[in-house]
């Protein structure tokens, strides 16, 4: 089975910012997460999203936001439900009921 419908990108020919950036993590984690070989053949795209990743991730995590360790969990179970559920609707090929486009919109 193909890792990915568009081919992987090596560590070796990402450009040298990138090949840094994975290699480091890569060092960490004794791997090159597949995520960042698929983005590999996308460099601007893999950039975005390493630096989305960083943004979100090199925080001093949500207890100093004065979230509760429920509010935390919440928050992360409720994010990890619609991510399940759109990954189901990929997989399936689902589209959205008609009745989804005009919620929460106001009408012309």
């Amino acid at each position: 089975m193909a890792d990915s419908r568009f081919g992987l990108t090596e560590l070796e020919y990402l450009p040298d910012d990138l090949r840094e950036r994975v290699g480091e993590i890569a060092s960490r984690s004794g791997f090159v997460p597949n995520i960042f070989r698929a983005l590999g053949h996308r460099p601007a795209e893999l950039r975005a999203f390493l630096d989305y990743h960083d943004a979100l991730m090199d925080k001093t995590d949500a207890r100093s936001a004065g979230l509760s360790d429920d509010e935390i969990w919440d928050v992360g179970a409720i994010t990890a439900l619609f991510a399940a559920s759109n990954r189901l609707a990929h997989l399936t090929a689902l589209q959205p009921n008609a009745e989804f486009y005009p919620m929460g919109r106001d009408p012309a």
